[in-house]
């Protein structure tokens, strides 16, 4: 058996900290749940760090695969230290997984999951920090993660329009310009 540390909240949203002896972290998140508690944050042995630059950066397609990961993480069930855990192991992005452990490390320091990604701008947008913050309020963080990757794919086919519209409107002027030399 391990020692656990843990993180959870009450039905009255009260954060709740401890350490448990277990086989598994799923043993110990089958526990807190049987105590009536939502564990947030499991964690053993930590993890160790990847070198970081002062403040990780990320593009929009790595902002989308973190959140889609850590989206479908929570909605399955399992706590936020286990999904940012798993894309750390993951692997499959280097500047991912440097993000996902700096937030893994201020989430187990205490921090809402809100307040650790603000603590990175270059990575989180304040809109996208703003929205988290209002699903850990209404506990639906995973549903907000969800929503957001629909805004982002919207925000990209918007751009991707006025893009096309602004090379039609080019082509448009050429021919006016090339019709009135004539």
């Amino acid at each position: 058996m391990a020692q656990f540390a843990y993180q959870a909240r009450t039905s009255r949203g009260e954060r709740v900290t401890g350490n448990l002896d277990a086989a598994t972290e799923a043993a110990v998140e089958e526990t807190l749940r049987d105590r009536g508690l939502f564990p947030t944050i499991i964690s053993s042995a930590r993890i160790a760090a990847p070198r970081v630059a002062a403040s990780p950066r990320l593009n929009r397609k790595e902002l989308a695969l973190f959140t889609m990961h850590l989206a479908t993480v929570m909605k399955s069930g399992l706590s936020l230290s286990l999904g940012l855990r798993h894309s750390i192991e993951e692997g499959s992005n280097k500047r991912v997984e440097i993000v996902a452990h700096a937030i893994l490390q201020r989430v187990e320091a205490g921090l809402m999951l809100s307040e650790a990604m603000a603590e990175f701008p270059l990575a989180f947008p304040q809109d996208y920090v703003n929205l988290v913050k209002a699903g850990e309020t209404v506990g639906q963080v995973d549903q907000v993660l969800f929503d957001l990757l629909v805004l982002g794919r919207e925000q990209r086919q918007t751009a991707r329009f006025g893009s096309e519209l602004q090379q039609g409107h080019r082509w448009f002027f050429q021919l006016e310009s090339l019709s009135q030399r004539n």
